[in-house]
């Protein structure tokens, strides 16, 4: 089933809005941040330069997500009103979690893809003393596995109340990533789906790799959001196991 759907899905996305955003994402934000970081250098921070990265990607994910799955929508409802899903009801939260794990996949591409660029023109072009490649990159594959619950919650709401909801959520995930910067969500951030992303560079701050109790803090946080993706994802296969199509 993962397979055809992935093969299906790969099919319908060529020449497609949805691949060219996703292209031009992983090229152009890293060298446009690349090379802002590079002419500045030595003036900045280099644990800075690594933070600022993922901090833009927190604030542009959320909405970034919903855009793409809006799209996803409108194309299957052109495309015969959902009959590739409902025309086999037995398959239905397979069809749609398969198409939630490709698209994330491509995501995950796209991350990745734009984190080794950025690392490569910053460290190889502009000759930054960089931090290691694999810290850089286990951080982007963590990353990358707290937006999944981005695309449930999108498909979901989306399925439920149309683009429009869509977008707002998208909107205020971005807002709530921007407030997670600050002291309002301390307490609460490990329940707050769009603080998970942005609230990982606390990682990156001076002392916390080197501090175990730190280090423990912040990995008990992090387990709450692995249960609250579960839970999501529960969520969502229920309400599409008896889906009928979107409302309008």
């Amino acid at each position: 089933m993962i397979k055809q759907i992935f093969r299906s899905e790969t099919m319908k996305i060529r020449r497609s809005f949805i691949l060219w955003m996703h292209i031009f994402s992983a090229i152009v934000f890293p060298v446009l941040l690349g090379a802002y970081y590079g002419n500045r250098y030595p003036t900045v921070n280099l644990t800075q330069v690594v933070i600022n990265y993922y901090e833009f990607l927190s604030i542009l994910t959320p909405i970034a997500v919903s855009i793409v799955i809006c799209v996803i929508f409108d194309r299957e409802q052109k495309a015969g009103n959902f009959k590739n899903v409902l025309s086999l009801p037995d398959s239905k939260v397979a069809i749609i979690q398969s198409q939630i794990l490709y698209y994330w996949s491509l995501y995950a591409l796209v991350v990745l893809g734009s984190t080794g660029i950025y690392y490569i023109l910053l460290k190889f072009m502009f000759g930054l003393p960089m931090p290691s490649f694999f810290s850089i990159i286990l951080t982007s594959i963590v990353f990358t596995l707290l937006a999944y619950v981005y695309y449930e919650l999108a498909y979901l709401v989306i399925g439920l109340w149309g683009n429009g909801s869509g977008l707002i959520l998208g909107f205020f995930g971005s807002l709530l990533s921007i407030l997670s910067l600050t002291v309002l969500v301390d307490k609460a951030w490990a329940f707050i789906p769009w603080s998970w992303q942005i609230r990982l560079i606390g990682f990156w701050q001076p002392g916390v790799l080197q501090n175990t109790h730190m280090m423990f803090w912040y990995g008990s946080k992090y387990a709450v959001s692995v249960v609250l993706t579960m839970l999501m994802i529960i969520i969502s296969s229920i309400y599409y196991k008896n889906w009928t199509g979107r409302r309008n």
